[in-house]
């Protein structure tokens, strides 16, 4: 493989400058839980369709004219569009990164950039997914099915628990990255994330 197509290897203990791989991997996560999002969406608006009863209202009725269960498909399809959005335009920032790194325009600050957008793109992806696998029950609930989003037909928790997984994940620490926005935007600063300690030089006397 053309030395060009890997990504440049850093030393652990110190910061990621002038590389994107923080961002790449941050993507790929965030891509995750906007998959999540709009499969919560597709699920709750199949489980709408298909009842013929709303809770609360005597004989058939078709949950699609409840106005209780619009409103939360409303704010459900509305979650999966804005995590989708921010996917997108965190991808398409990171093409540009790369398209720059190539050609070797991309500097220090179009880095730390890139860098501070995947954070920001991460603080709205985790909390409006978290909000979307979570609203998934309201439509059961509002339907009158609350106690089947757990069966194991459906499965429905499945999702609130990965996204969970995923927004807790131990390498991807959503509260520090909160820190690092905040030091950009205050003092300018590019992040101070680093993954391991120095290892100190071995004596030259052993």
């Amino acid at each position: 493989m053309p030395a060009a197509q890997l990504y440049k290897r850093f030393d652990a203990s110190k910061p990621r400058r002038d590389a994107f791989l923080t961002p790449y991997f941050q993507l790929v996560h965030l891509a995750n839980l906007s998959g999540i999002t709009r499969t919560a969406l597709r699920d709750a608006t199949r489980f709408a369709r298909e009842h013929t009863r709303t809770f609360g209202v005597p004989g058939q009725s078709s949950p699609c004219d409840n106005p209780l269960v619009q409103h939360v498909i409303g704010l459900l399809a509305s979650l999966a569009y804005s995590t989708q959005s921010i996917v997108a335009a965190l991808a398409a920032s990171l093409d540009a990164i790369a398209s720059a790194h190539a050609l070797g325009t991309a500097d220090t600050d179009a880095y730390i950039c890139l860098d501070i957008q995947a954070f920001q793109a991460q603080q709205i992806v985790i909390e409006q997914t978290l909000e979307a696998t979570t609203l998934l029950f309201e439509v059961e609930v509002e339907v009158g099915g609350g106690a089947s989003a757990t069966s194991e037909t459906r499965r429905f928790d499945r999702y609130w628990r990965n996204a969970c997984v995923l927004a807790s994940h131990t390498h991807n620490p959503a509260n520090l990255r909160e820190a690092a926005i905040g030091a950009f935007y205050l003092n300018g600063d590019g992040h101070d994330e680093r993954f391991s300690t120095p290892t100190p030089s071995p004596s030259r006397d052993a």
